[in-house]
């Protein structure tokens, strides 16, 4: 584990498991099933320059992300739940992501 993890993103690592399932990939984190892609991608847009924070184009991706299919699963619903609870938001983030999460 790299040492210029920040402590949220250790935190997902050190839970992480991976399953592979019908060709999707979910992870488990305290026995809870999440989408690996939309994790991932939330870790993505926190790591490297920047505040750390999600903002409001990020969280457009994220949805984006999530709406991929016929719908949005329960899975994708519980991993965008998590999301908000586990990684931080700017603020005009965190009102365009609970808008979105409240239509779903």
């Amino acid at each position: 584990m790299s040492r210029n993890l920040s402590l949220q993103q250790h935190t997902y690592h050190s839970k992480l498991h991976v399953n592979a399932y019908a060709g999707w990939y979910y992870v488990t984190i305290d026995g809870e099933k999440y989408e690996k892609e939309l994790l991932d991608l939330a870790k993505r847009h926190t790591s490297g320059a920047g505040e750390g924070k999600l903002s409001k184009d990020e969280v457009a991706d994220l949805f984006k992300s999530a709406k991929d299919g016929q719908g949005v699963t329960e899975t994708e619903k519980r991993t965008l739940a998590y999301i908000r609870k586990n990684f931080e938001f700017n603020e005009a983030a965190a009102k365009d992501f609970d808008d979105a999460y409240a239509k779903l």
